[in-house]
């Protein structure tokens, strides 16, 4: 089983980084009792700051996804709350291991559909005291909520933080492939200005956070 290393702990919660590929990383939270931090679980610990300054710093994956969708036309690339990559692990990790993109089912695909947005291919940034009403940001950083949005933007702007990149998967890059892909989405600490990337979960680079209530609590 891989090593979790418990770097936050307070009162009523406690997070993780685990440095494996999805399909080892997913169940060494989940026999501990924790679970892949979401987005907006992500920012709330990163403005509680002095939980850790692990929490600030770190570049982590999250428990959403990104779906990459060639066009005849126009390609595009969507994050989505539920990742596709979560229920094929290990086919996933297996295709990006050999340097391929997973490519979900079509079942799949309309699920991750669902609830999500759209995202410029070649990626944008966004000003964080925009928060409040860019929809990309109330999407990824609020979960629909536009004050938990602003709230976090208000958060950065006072560590120093102008704009938040969002990066996407390069139309040319799209148009080489046949089917829709998918990937995880990570999150940057401060140093990394809070970015959200798409990217591939076989290697041990970058981890991903686990969080769970401490006991006595319940989230």
């Amino acid at each position: 089983m891989e090593e979790l290393q418990i770097d936050i702990t307070r009162a009523d919660t406690e997070s993780c980084l685990v440095y494996a590929p999805l399909d080892k990383a997913w169940p060494a939270l989940r026999s501990r009792g924790f679970h892949v931090i979401s987005l907006l679980e992500a920012t709330e610990l990163m403005m509680r700051r002095d939980a850790s300054v692990a929490a600030t710093e770190d570049c982590h994956f999250v428990r959403e996804g990104a779906l990459s969708l060639p066009g005849a036309s126009e390609a595009s690339t969507r994050f989505v709350r539920r990742s596709p990559l979560l229920d094929a692990m290990a086919q996933a990790v297996a295709c990006h291991e050999t340097g391929n993109e997973y490519d979900p089912p079509d079942e799949h695909l309309d699920l991750a559909l669902r609830d999500s947005i759209e995202i410029p291919s070649e990626g944008v940034e966004i000003p964080t005291s925009r928060f409040g009403s860019n929809a990309i940001a109330i999407w990824a950083f609020g979960e629909g909520d536009e004050e938990r949005a602003r709230a976090y933007g208000t958060y950065l702007a006072r560590q120093g933080v102008e704009a938040v990149p969002i990066v996407g998967v390069s139309q040319s890059y799209q148009s080489q492939q046949r089917r829709p892909f998918a990937r995880q989405l990570w999150i940057g600490g401060l140093t990394a200005r809070s970015c959200l990337f798409p990217g591939r979960v076989a290697d041990y680079d970058v981890p991903f956070r686990g969080i769970r209530p401490r006991k006595g609590h319940r989230n």
